[in-house]
């Protein structure tokens, strides 16, 4: 099993993360970075 991995998002957009699952077209999953790991 594999995890795909669509985007990262740095947590300070996670409202741009949100919209990206709510508009779907994306394939595998969106990540949302903690700012200390970016």
């Amino acid at each position: 099993m594999q995890l795909v991995i669509d985007r990262t998002v740095p947590m300070a957009d996670a409202a741009e993360g949100h919209r990206l699952m709510e508009a779907g077209g994306h394939v595998g999953k969106i990540l949302l970075l903690n700012d200390e790991s970016a």
